[in-house]
């Protein structure tokens, strides 16, 4: 029982552990059995390992930039104090220590510790560089084992996610409370082992990644919407939860208003996924985006997701768009942006765009400078187009200068009023591209037009308008007069007068120029200087005008800048004494602002400039008897106002005496203007001059009466002349007095005739008509004075002076004639007494169509006879009436084919008609009637009708004229004289009385075959006579054929006997009320909206019809002709007003469409009708003729088909594009060769430039092109892009860049590269494709057809590749060897030919020498012998030094038998062509034997 003690040292291990059981036995001679042994407790039990029974950390808030609480618990396995007696003695305080590892993390993402913030039974001590954490006890006392322990610090969390830190904790004992522990400071003996904790402290939510792109630069317009598609690439550290949403903010700029649009979801592999709604809120306005999961998304999965958006107008920089989620939530993460073009939101258009010019001269050489940049790379081949060049023409290629190389652009003048230059390299949006050109400024000012720029091609940006530079150098501003008046301040002749212009400019004029007013006549100013007044004077150079009264010109030279304000300037001129209105007056200015020579606004009334004052004075008097009282009208106007106190001074009044209303003579009255005005008159005896005193003003241009009253003198006398000036503030010159005609000139005392009468003896027109006048005169006439009878108009007799006279007394017996003024003088050849009644008779031709009698007058100066009105005798004995029809009405009842239909007609004539005179319809269209139909006539008069009258001797031109108002009048009938004709036996009448009509059949009077053909006339005959001016009417019925149109003749009514009557152009009713117009098809086109093949095509028509057609009987349209459309039958969509049905029935086989009226379809109103057709896969012409007609529901036909008119080329209804022809041609068929494909293609339709096409060739395997994925292309014409895109799966795109018209032919070469092997030809397409800009992408437009090879096979078609030349040889025992060979590739001119391997043949039997023959691919053959001399032989070699190979010429070798049997080595035949010119792929050899 003696204690004894045993130590050894054992190493510790790593991991926590609890003292374990200890056991101790004796082993040996004496045995002590296995007995636990007791242990010391607490720490020193034995291996117990310190360590943490448990440690957890936990956080508060995983929201980015929120603060957080991280909470450390954890409890260890063993007791730690202040001072522990197991230490090595040392008497100094040690703190207990806990190092946490893994904080760097969130050193690196900016977090931080919130100091003094610590928690619970710990406090913090540091917190380093490193990511170290450490805390001391707070409080001496002992950390027990078993104990929980917490400890609670905050951070702020970071602005981005972060993983949960991967955190290891130990502890132990800190050497000193007052250092800062670190892992060094630990004492070993109490370290504990490093615990990785097992939660996720410091983690933060958010996205792990975010990137967004997009799909199109290209901006939207007004009219076509750009769809964007927007891709996001997420991927999130936390879950998303059915509900949560995601926001997506800074799309800035779009266009459209909010809306819901359609969100694609997929994985990463591009997989559909049904993770989110399939539609997302779009909220335009804030540029946000809001969409809802549906189903759980596992943190840090990869999304895909797509949405559509609309591009802005303009153009713009990328946004930076950012990602949030509230309820997760995650603050907005900015999403990161693709590079170059697919930049979300980048769209292509200017950052900036400006112009200027260099001068404004108006008509002067002018650059325009244009400073452009963009958001995006412009690429080449891009056209811009400069638009709103408004006043100026562009030549057709117009050359630009800039900082630019000549070959960077192409530029023209490409549209009206626009510049178009094509970039031939790409322009870098971070570039300003700056141009000029030069251009001829208008003649005319103008403002500065607004401008636009626009591109067009691979980058489509929108018209922008340019910003513009400042005063002058605003482009296209024109020099010219925004304001522009002259007036003066009076008009009086003889007075000086101030002339004052306002003026402004649009531009600031220059020093220097010169201002010249011109057209300033009327103006006796002698002075070459005119001072200036006014505001514009100081800028006038000696503030004076130059004057040239030769060319009325006014000049004054600019001496500083004039802005562009209001001016006035003021100079003083004299009248002249001559009247005139006011004057053209033009101003211009010459010089570098040039103003071009306008006409100037001139002021009003009295101010107008120049008006220098005139007036017309005349007078007129009552009574023209000797010494009696006469009463004197003066008609008064003036080209100005006369002031009131202005005086008229009238002369000369001589043997007339002034006198008052009763007749006594005074020498002053008044009198009152028909106005009102007040006028006193005075009398000078002395100077017999008349003076009127104005007291109120007398307006310009104003008819001023008045009157007065005079004695007139004793004895005859003709009217003196008269003068009038006025005087006063406005004078006005001297001027004649106009007198009034014949008696009532001014004091005229004349005699007077007292009887007067006169008739004639035929109203007949183209008649000699007899005219007597009988007349007497209280005074008589003397020998030698002349009678004027005047009024006579319209005559046919020519000019005579002999014209035959008849008189009862003493005139002569001829008389002069004059035909234009219907005049005749006689003279008188021995006295006539005092009232002796004469009588005077004469003919004349009457007129050739009718008239009233018109007023006769009966004159004679000579005797004081002033024109006096002749009587006119009654009825049809007036002179000069001449028989006519002064209302002539036709119309009819009914315009539609097939219907009984009713003439109708109204007349009216100036002249009696006598029992059974006859009258003609003339005109009548036979082809509007059917003739197997009887006709009924009817009247308000008793008549007879003749068949149709043929000439005869008594009437031998009865015909009318072919003039008509609508047809073309057939020219069947031709105008002819009046003559008469009557009833007669040569005649077949048929008659009627007043009071019934005649029905009677059409072969009683109509002649099919008469020489008229067909021009118709009715003949009929009143059996009563017919009174002047009373209106009668004819009816015709009968039945309307069924020939659409209007009347191809002149309706005409004419009288044939016994008075003649020329033909009466009658009044036609209206649209279908026209005679003989059977209502058809007035506007009749169709149209079709597109050419492409399999496309849905728009068929439009435009219809009117020439009547009111009612929706009765089922009627319906039926159009047909519309052949090869691929719709099939069935019923169709009708586009169209309500008069017609919705629905249509469509018949493929017979291309007919039927549908049906549901309203009245009026005449004369266009209707717009359109349906949808499916065009054929296939090309074809417009089918013809399309014919349209209305039918009743029982098929029976209401309007006969007529053709419709067609749209031109494209717009012809179903043309369906495709090519009349379409063939290839290659330039070498050897492989490994280069290769020109020459494709020769001709549409049957427009390929217009306003829309792309691409052609498509298929088929071309096995070339390759030059470059990559380019072809180099020759044309004869730039149709297409000077490079054609290439596949490897034998397919060449070429893009259109011109018109390609109807029936032209594109002539296009690729240049291409043969494959290295040899291939047969393969069959080649072309198709076109077009692009749809509605829908964003190309549709098919011409469909494929194959290209016919071109040769077909001489030597080769098209892409059979074959080696250079070809060589086979045919042989058969005992019989001779052929050898064949044909070339392929030139040149092969003159070369050596070796066969070898001819093992057997014998040399002698080649002593005769070889034929060779050869024959062409054409056809053509001939056989040539070669001498022994010409060619060679060694052993089994055959050498032919000289042969000539033609490309597509095979050569035929005939060799000597082959001996029986065949040597074995005579398989090894080669041929070889010395030298090796070629470059191709070698010989295709071929033995047969």
């Amino acid at each position: 029982r003696v204690n004894f003690t045993v130590s050894f040292v054992l190493q510790n291990g790593l991991s926590r552990q609890e003292s374990p059981s200890i056991y101790a036995e004796i082993s040996g001679p004496v045995v002590v059995l296995r007995t636990e042994i007791g242990k010391d407790a607490g720490n020193r039990a034995p291996l117990l390992i310190a360590g943490f029974l448990y440690s957890k950390v936990s956080s508060r808030s995983f929201v980015q930039d929120e603060i957080n609480r991280i909470t450390l618990s954890f409890s260890l396995n063993v007791d730690l104090a202040m001072t522990d007696s197991i230490l090595d003695g040392s008497t100094d305080l040690y703190a207990f220590f806990m190092y946490v590892e893994g904080l760097r993390s969130m050193l690196n993402t900016g977090n931080f510790l919130i100091p003094n913030r610590t928690e619970g039974d710990l406090r913090y001590t540091v917190f380093n560089e490193a990511g170290l954490l450490s805390f001391r006890l707070d409080k001496p006392s002992m950390v027990a084992a078993g104990r929980e322990y917490n400890v609670s610090v905050e951070f702020h969390n970071p602005s981005r996610p972060i993983s949960a830190s991967n955190l290891t904790v130990s502890a132990g004992i800190c050497s000193s409370s007052t250092v800062n522990c670190s892992v060094e400071h630990i004492l070993n003996n109490i370290k504990f082992q490093i615990v990785p904790m097992s939660s996720g402290p410091f983690f933060v939510a958010g996205f792990l990644y975010g990137n967004i792109s997009q799909s199109s630069i290209l901006p939207s317009s007004i009219n076509i919407s750009v769809a964007n598609t927007i891709a996001l690439r997420l991927s999130c550290n936390v879950p998303i939860l059915p509900g949560y949403k995601l926001t997506v903010s800074g799309l800035n700029q779009t266009s459209g208003g909010d809306r819901q649009v359609a969100l694609i979801a997929k994985n990463q592999q591009g997989q559909a996924l049904n993770t989110f709604d399939s539609l997302a809120n779009l909220t335009v306005s804030l540029g946000r985006l809001v969409l809802r999961a549906r189903d759980k998304i596992a943190a840090s999965s990869s999304l895909i997701l797509e949405f559509n958006v609309t591009n802005p107008l303009l153009g713009q920089d990328a946004v930076s768009a950012t990602v949030s989620s509230t309820e997760v939530p995650i603050p907005p993460t900015l999403l990161t942006p693709a590079a170059g073009l697919n930049s979300p939101l980048l769209i292509a258009g200017f950052r900036h765009a400006s112009i200027g010019q260099a001068t404004p001269s108006a008509g002067g050489l002018n650059y325009l400078t244009v400073n452009l940049s963009f958001f995006t790379p412009v690429a080449e081949q891009v056209v811009l187009v400069l638009t709103g060049l408004d006043g100026i023409s562009l030549p057709s290629n117009v050359t630009v200068y800039g900082d630019f190389s000549p070959n960077d652009v192409h530029s023209v003048s490409c549209e009206a009023s626009s510049l178009c230059l094509t970039f031939l390299k790409e322009i870098p949006p971070s570039q300003t591209f700056r141009f000029s050109f030069e251009v001829n400024n208008p003649l005319q000012g103008q403002d500065s037009p607004a401008m636009y720029v626009e591109t067009r091609g691979a980058v489509r940006i929108w018209a922008f308008e340019l910003d513009k530079e400042d005063g002058n150098r605003a482009p296209l501003l024109v020099a010219g007069f925004t304001f522009l008046t002259i007036g003066q301040t009076n008009p009086g002749t003889l007075v000086t007068n101030t002339l004052t212009v306002t003026l402004a400019s649009r531009v600031t004029t220059a020093p220097d120029n010169l201002l010249t007013i011109s057209g300033l006549t009327g103006i006796v100013t002698e002075s070459s200087s005119l001072p200036l007044t006014g505001n514009l004077s100081s800028y006038i150079c000696q503030q004076a005008a130059n004057w040239s009264a030769e060319d009325g010109k006014l000049t004054m030279q600019f001496c500083a800048d004039v802005p562009p304000e209001v001016y006035v300037f003021s100079f003083a001129v004299h009248n002249g004494d001559v009247a005139q209105p006011s004057p053209a007056l033009f101003i211009e200015i010459n010089g570098v602002t040039a103003h071009s020579r306008v006409s100037m606004n001139k002021a009003t009334g009295n101010a107008s400039p120049l008006l220098i004052a005139g007036m017309n004075v005349s007078m007129s008097q009552a009574a023209a008897s000797r010494g009696s009282l006469n009463q004197l009208t003066v008609l008064l106007s003036t080209s100005v106002v006369l002031p009131a106190g202005s005086v008229l001074i009238v002369s000369s009044f001589q043997h007339a005496k002034l006198a008052d209303v009763s007749g006594m003579v005074v020498n002053e009255t008044s009198v009152e203007t028909t106005s009102g005005g007040h006028v006193a008159v005075f009398w000078n005896e002395s100077d017999s001059r008349l003076r009127f005193i104005f007291a109120d003003a007398l307006q310009a241009n104003v008819p001023h009466n008045f009157s007065f009253h005079v004695i007139n003198p004793q004895a005859s006398q003709p009217s003196p002349p008269f003068t009038a000036r006025v005087e006063g503030d406005v004078p006005i010159a001297s001027t004649a007095v106009l007198r009034g005609a014949g008696r009532a000139a001014p004091l005229f005392v004349s005699s007077y005739l007292s009887y007067a009468s006169m008739a004639q003896s035929t109203p007949s027109s183209n008649s000699l008509n007899t005219l007597t006048l009988i007349f007497a005169t209280p005074d008589g006439f003397d020998e030698n004075m002349r009678i004027t009878l005047s009024g006579l108009i319209n005559t046919q007799t020519e000019d005579t002076s002999e014209l035959q006279l008849l008189s009862s007394c003493g005139l002569n017996s001829s008389g002069a004639w004059s035909q234009s003024l219907g005049r005749l003088v006689v003279s008188v050849v021995s006295a006539v007494p005092a009232d002796t009644n004469c009588s005077l008779s004469f003919s004349i031709t009457n007129p050739s169509s009718g008239q009233s009698s018109p007023p006769l007058w009966f004159s004679s100066p000579a005797a004081g006879i002033a024109p006096q009105e002749i009587e006119a005798a009654s009825g049809n004995a007036a002179p000069l009436l001449v028989a006519g029809f002064t209302s002539v009405r036709m119309g009819q009842s009914n315009s539609f084919p097939g219907v009984r239909n009713t003439f109708k007609m109204e007349f009216t004539a100036n002249v009696d008609f006598a029992a059974f005179s006859s009258f003609f319809i003339a005109g009548l269209d036979a082809q509007k009637i059917d003739w197997s139909k009887e006709l009924v006539l009817c009247s308000s008069l008793p008549l007879c009708i003749s068949s149709l009258q043929l000439p005869n001797a008594s009437c031998p031109q009865l015909q009318v004229s072919n003039s008509s108002q609508e047809g073309s009048g057939g020219g069947e009938c031709s105008q002819g004289s009046c003559c008469t004709m009557s009833i007669n036996s040569t005649a077949s009448w048929l008659c009627k009385d007043a009071s019934s009509c005649l029905t009677f059949q059409a072969a009683s009077w109509h002649d099919a075959t008469s020489a008229l053909g067909g021009c118709e006339r009715l003949v009929f005959s009143a059996s009563d006579a017919l009174a002047a001016n009373v209106a009668y009417q004819v009816t015709l019925e009968y039945t309307n054929s069924m020939l659409s149109g209007s009347n191809r003749f002149a309706l005409s009514l004419g009288g044939a006997g016994p008075i003649c009557v020329q033909d009466g152009v009658p009044e036609l009713g209206a649209s279908s009320a026209r005679p003989f117009y059977i209502a058809g098809w007035n506007y009749k086109t169709i149209e079709q909206s597109t050419v492409a093949t399999a496309a849905s095509n728009r068929i439009r028509l435009v219809i009117q019809m020439g009547a009111d057609v009612l929706a009765t009987d089922n009627r319906s349209v039926l159009l047909s002709g519309l052949l090869g459309s691929a719709t099939p039958t069935g019923s169709l969509q009708i586009v169209a007003s309500s008069v017609f049905e919705a629905r249509g029935k469509w018949n493929q086989s017979a291309g007919s469409l039927l549908f049906r009226l549901s309203d009245t379809l009026h005449g004369d109103v266009n209707y717009s009708i359109s349906f949808v057709l499916l065009n054929p896969p296939y090309m074809q012409d417009s089918p013809g003729p399309i014919l349209i007609q209305i039918v009743t529901g029982s098929g029976q036909v209401y309007i006969p088909p007529t053709s419709m008119d067609k749209g031109p080329r494209n717009l012809a209804p179903l043309r369906v594009a495709g090519f009349t022809h379409a063939s290839i041609a290659q330039s070498s068929s050897v492989c490994g060769t280069s290769n020109q494909l020459t494709l020769l293609l001709q549409p049957n339709v427009d390929l217009l430039q306003d829309q792309i096409f691409v052609f498509s060739v298929t088929g071309l395997q096995g070339i390759w092109p030059g470059y990559p994925t380019s072809i180099t292309l020759e044309q004869q014409d730039p149709l297409f892009l000077g490079f054609a895109l290439w596949s490897t799966g034998g397919r060449v795109l070429l893009i259109l860049q011109q018109n390609l018209l109807a029936g032209q032919t594109a002539n296009v070469t690729l240049l291409l590269n043969n494959p290295s092997t040899t291939s047969n030809a393969t069959n080649m397409f072309v198709q076109v494709t077009a692009q749809d800009v509605s829908r964003n992408l190309f549709v098919p437009y011409i469909a494929s057809v194959p290209l016919s090879a071109q040769p077909a096979a001489c030597p080769t078609a098209p892409l059979h590749i074959t080696p250079n030349f070809a060589v086979s040889i045919s042989s058969r025992v005992n019989a001779s060897v052929a050898i064949n060979v044909t070339a392929y590739l030139l040149p092969f001119r003159y070369t050596l030919l070796r066969v070898s391997g001819l093992q057997g043949i014998d040399n002698a039997s080649l002593a005769d020498g070889l034929n060779i023959s050869w024959s062409s691919c054409t056809g053509e053959q001939e056989t040539i012998h070669w001498a022994i001399g010409d060619f060679s032989w060694s052993r089994d070699a055959l050498d032919l030094p000289s042969i000539l190979l033609e490309v597509g010429v095979t050569y035929h070798i005939k060799l000597p038998t082959l001996p029986a049997p065949l040597p074995a080595d005579m398989q090894n035949v080669s041929v070889v062509a010395v030298p090796a010119m070629f470059e191709g792929c070698g010989i295709d050899l071929t033995i047969l034997t």
